[in-house]
């Protein structure tokens, strides 16, 4: 048992392994709920970011997110998974975050923590290509800048 553990321990290290991947806390809420993120795949490849949920009256992407995290890679994939950047919003089912504001218009002035936390995330990270999931039940939206 503990050869096959630092046998693991070994190919994890090695970026060989398909252990689940650990959180990490990129930021919190305005409420203090945690936003985090899963790196999983060959670091040495170009990364790609994919936000779950922005809206938290969107939550479809959780479960991409959820598939992500569990199924085997291909080789010379990197990826970055955040569930939720808007988990006061996914908890109250509303758009915005406790705040008010849609944090998918915030990426100028930057006003919300969950904003800033995706920010510092794609910054510290430089991803290549960034998917941000959303879902529509067909309903317009007006799209205003903060």
């Amino acid at each position: 048992m503990v050869l096959r553990g630092l046998i693991v321990a070994g190919l994890a290290a090695a970026g060989l392994a398909s252990a689940a991947p650990q959180p990490l806390a990129i930021g919190h809420s305005v409420r203090g709920r945690p936003i985090v993120a899963y790196e999983r795949g060959d670091r040495s490849a170009p990364a790609t970011l994919v936000v779950g949920v922005i809206h938290g009256s969107e939550p479809a992407g959780l479960a991409v997110i959820s598939r992500l995290r569990r199924m085997p890679l291909p080789p010379h994939v990197h990826l970055w998974l955040v569930p939720t950047v808007n988990p006061d919003g996914l908890a109250a089912g509303t758009r915005q975050n406790a705040q008010g504001l849609n944090i998918n218009r915030d990426f100028m002035k930057l006003e919300t923590p969950e904003g800033q936390a995706f920010a510092k995330l794609w910054n510290d990270y430089d991803p290549h290509v960034g998917y941000d999931l959303h879902t529509s039940d067909g309903s317009s939206h007006g799209y205003y800048l903060t």
